[in-house]
Order: structure tokens, then C-alpha cells, then sequence
């Protein structure tokens, strides 16, 4: 695509009601090269614009497949806080010393005649890799046919409870280190690094990443900031038609994981989903990992590395050939294998020819935001809207040309366009 001309396609989705707004954000190490533009509306039927500092939620909810541009910052705070503390990502005693609410989770099993949901004990140790690598155990509920069955017979609701312990009580999928899928292994790690500092994850990301960065626009909390409650984009949601509306046709939707059952803001921080951030803000995190500042030296050769064996790969690849799956977590070339590295998707080859490279990150957040580092063309990029439900097919292709965008922009040597 020619330098620019994905911008005519995204302002003609705006028109066009494909989306209501996003912001587009793109950098380099140095800054040398720039790209921050935003397009839209901030809310369907308003004339307040989207903005680069507009806030948005950056977390996910209940429906299946979802994803979540939290992680990447708790994964950074974990790592820091294993770094200063001494602490080893495989040690056995760690999670069952700071996290006893995990040692004594079961697996479950496929039911029997005898037990429509039996359980068994955990044999295998849990370790803090697991909890960063979605290797644990820990699923989310709508993943999992068999935890969607004991939510159900439990009559607990997915993503509803006020605190990490008790929203995310199901029983394990298999055992640590067997397979991958997504779950809320992070935000345990989140609890984690609560328990040990002694202070809350917001404290903690304060002091080690937001302030050091410059940050002011994060928090778990946005009834504690009513100045980015002002400047909180609202959600839109694709019609039947093809639009997208203010309002969901399914009720359901509206229910976002960032409220509690009764509607109310969660009393703990929610390392796996519960941030809410600009695009300006969020960018400097992008080249922070990008230059490595925020990486803890003693984790620089396994942040990027590939973390999973061929199983766990194979369980992460197949999920990606869904394509609902594939476009909320990181919209990537199918046909590209990948791995997991220590907080984001890893490219185990060029998802296309003048795309993202081999050994990119890549990951996302369920109301359709997408992010990468690329450190072979030295370049980070974030695409940020706000729209349900999550895996829309236009919203992916959207994000898709904004990527081939950039690329085109500093393949032509282009070094400025907007602001950060």
C-alpha cells in the first residue's frame, strides 16, 4: 500500500460507520521516525473526536477468545519484580508460598458416568513461567467446553467477581507445562507481584513504568480519575447491517468485564484486563520494550525468546487458525507458525512480504486494539478503537492496513507525520 493511502481507508471506514474512531500510533527506538494520527468520532452520534490522548479501555470481557494489552505491562512488572527480588521464574515454592489460593487447585477432567465433572489433584509443580507463558492451566471459562460446564453447574458467571481469587476460581484445564491456552494466568501474576511489593499492582506500575516513562494517563481504577472519565470513549457495536451502532443488538455485549455482576468498578486491580490508558500514553510503553529499557537485564535474551515446547505450539497454533481468534489476537498471517515470548505473541517467520518480521511480539485487547515490536525494523506500532463484539472481520482489516501502512511509510523514509 502507498505511503498515506491506508489513510484514506480508514477515514472512509469512519464515514462509512465500518467503525466510529480510532488512533494509530507508530515509532522507532529514537524517534527519528513518528506516525500519530487519530480519525472519527469518539462515540456513535457525538461530535466529540477521537483523540490520541482519548482513553480507552484496553482489557477484555466474557465472550470467547479474548485478549488483553493489560498483560504486556503486568508481564513487564512480574519480570521486574523476579529481577529485584531475586526471584526465579521456575521455582517450584514460589506460587504455593504468595498465591495458596493455586496450590490446591484441581484439574478437571471429561466427565464420566459415575461423575459428570470429576476432579483430580494437581501433580506437576506451577511455576511463575507458566502463569507469564498461558501454560498453567488456567483457562479462560469460554474457552474450554469443560470449564463452560462446571461455570454452569457452579452457577458462577465468567469475569464477574470483584477480586482476581474470586472471579477466576475454576478448576485447572490440565496440568502446568502441559498445553496453552489463554487464561488468566497474568492476572495471578498481577496478585503476585501485590503480594510480595505489599502494595497494589497500580502502586507498583506507577513507580517502576508509568512514572519513570513519563506516564499519567493508566489506571485500574477510572472512577478514582474523573479528568480521563471525560475523555473515555464509549463502545460501538456492529449491527447486523454491517454498521456499528451505540447500543448491541445482544444485551449481552454491553456487559463488560471491567464491572463487577451489580455494575459496579472491581475493588482489586486486574492484571489480565483491567487498564484503561490513552494511545499516546500506551506507545511509550511499546518503544520501552523496543529499546529494552523496560526489560530487566536479567530477562534481555528470554523476553523475546520462544518460551513453548512443540505441544504447547501446537496448542497455541491451532487456536490461531480460527479466524474469530486470529483477529483479536493480533490479526497475523494463518500460515505464519508461532510461539509465545515472555509477555506477547512471537512471528516464527515475515508475516507478510513487507510486514511485521520474524521474531515480532504481537498482541491485542478485546474491543479490537492490536500492537507489535518489531526489533529487526525497529519499529513498534498500536492500533486503538473501541467496538464489539471481538474477531470482527473489518475492524482486523482495518488494523491490517494501518500495519502495511507504516511499513510502507518507512520502507519510502518518511521520519514524521502527527505527533507523540
Amino acid at each position: 500500500m502507498a505511503s498515506h493511502e491506508f489513510e484514506k481507508v480508514i477515514e472512509k471506514a469512519c464515514t462509512d460507520l465500518d467503525i466510529a474512531g480510532c488512533a494509530l500510533l507508530a515509532t522507532n527506538r529514537d524517534g527519528s521516525f513518528t506516525y500519530a494520527k487519530s480519525f472519527g468520532k469518539a462515540a456513535i452520534g457525538e461530535d466529540k473526536p477521537f483523540q490520541l490522548d482519548t482513553v480507552t479501555w484496553i482489557g477484555l470481557t466474557q465472550i470467547s477468545a479474548p485478549a488483553s494489552c493489560t498483560k504486556l505491562l503486568v508481564s513487564l512488572a512480574a519480570l521486574h519484580l523476579a529481577s529485584s527480588n531475586n526471584l526465579s521464574l521456575d521455582d517450584p515454592d514460589l506460587i504455593p508460598t504468595h498465591l495458596p489460593e493455586l496450590a490446591s487447585k484441581p484439574i478437571l477432567l471429561p466427565p464420566r458416568e459415575d461423575a459428570p465433572l470429576p476432579e483430580t489433584p494437581r501433580t506437576k509443580p506451577l511455576t511463575l513461567r507458566h502463569l507469564l507463558t498461558h501454560t498453567s492451566g488456567l483457562v479462560y471459562d469460554p474457552l474450554s467446553p469443560l470449564l463452560t460446564s462446571w461455570a454452569k453447574t457452579n452457577t458462577k458467571h465468567p469475569f464477574r467477581g470483584g477480586t482476581v481469587s474470586s472471579r477466576f476460581d475454576s478448576p485447572l484445564a490440565f496440568e502446568p507445562g502441559e498445553s496453552w491456552m489463554y487464561g488468566p494466568g497474568i492476572d495471578y501474576a498481577g496478585l503476585l507481584v501485590e503480594r510480595v511489593s505489599g502494595g497494589t499492582l497500580e502502586d507498583y506500575l506507577k513507580t517502576h513504568i508509568w512514572e519513570p516513562l513519563g506516564i499519567k494517563d493508566m489506571t485500574f481504577h477510572l472512577s478514582r480519575r474523573p479528568d480521563m472519565q471525560a475523555r473515555f470513549a464509549a463502545m460501538s457495536y456492529r449491527s447486523a447491517g454491517g454498521r456499528v451502532a451505540a447500543a448491541p443488538e445482544n444485551p449481552e455485549l454491553a456487559k463488560v468485564a471491567y464491572l463487577t455482576e451489580e455494575g459496579s468498578e472491581p475493588e482489586g486491580c486486574f492484571g489480565g484486563d483491567g487498564l484503561f490508558a490513552t494511545g499516546e500514553e500506551y506507545i511509550k510503553v511499546l518503544r520501552g520494550v523496543l529499546d529494552a529499557s523496560l526489560i530487566p537485564s536479567s530477562f534481555a535474551d528470554e523476553f523475546f525468546a520462544p518460551q513453548l515446547t512443540q505441544t504447547q505450539a501446537d496448542a497455541l497454533n491451532g487456536l490461531m487458525q480460527i479466524s474469530s481468534a486470529n483477529n483479536v489476537m493480533g490479526h497475523t498471517n494463518k500460515a505464519v507458525r508461532k510461539n509465545w515470548g515472555l509477555a506477547g505473541l512471537l512471528l516464527d517467520a515475515d508475516d507478510h512480504e513487507g510486514g511485521r518480521k520474524a521474531g515480532t511480539m504481537v498482541w491485542a485487547g478485546f474491543p479490537m486494539l492490536t500492537w507489535f515490536v518489531d526489533r529487526k525494523t525497529d519499529m513498534c506500532g498500536l492500533f486503538v478503537t473501541q467496538l464489539l463484539p471481538a474477531g470482527d472481520q473489518k475492524t482486523a482489516d482495518l488494523s491490517n492496513a494501518f500495519v502495511d501502512g507504516v511499513y510502507a511509510l518507512v520502507a519510502s523514509g518518511s521520519e514524521d507525520n502527527g505527533r507523540l
